[in-house]
């Protein structure tokens, strides 16, 4: 629709890894160690927050077809959560240089 209405630059978001966030760990809870990863958070959301980012990416990849004159950018958010999360498990937080752009 934003392109038919004459957008030619669009930003698309990806999803975060939600099972990192307290309200999904606290709605989800789980016994078992296994179902948590290195950070903590919830591999069965975040398996499915990459399989939806996956998708959206060839969505993306089928508009940059049909739309070749629109510039077209897929936003990650899994990539820049997962380096904060590192670093504040490191003990090495940089709160003023929070992503790399």
């Amino acid at each position: 629709e934003l392109i038919n209405m004459g957008a030619r630059q669009l930003i698309i978001p990806g999803n975060a890894p939600i099972g990192c966030f307290p309200y999904i760990l606290t709605a989800f809870p789980s016994n078992d160690p296994k179902s948590y990863d290195e950070f903590g958070c919830l591999k069965s959301i975040n398996d499915l927050m990459t399989f939806k980012n996956n998708d959206l990416q060839q969505a993306i990849a089928n508009l940059r077809t049909e739309f070749p004159d629109v510039s077209l950018f897929y936003g990650a958010f899994d990539d820049g959560v997962r380096q904060y999360l590192t670093q504040f498990m490191a003990g090495k937080l940089n709160t003023t240089h929070f992503f790399s752009i």
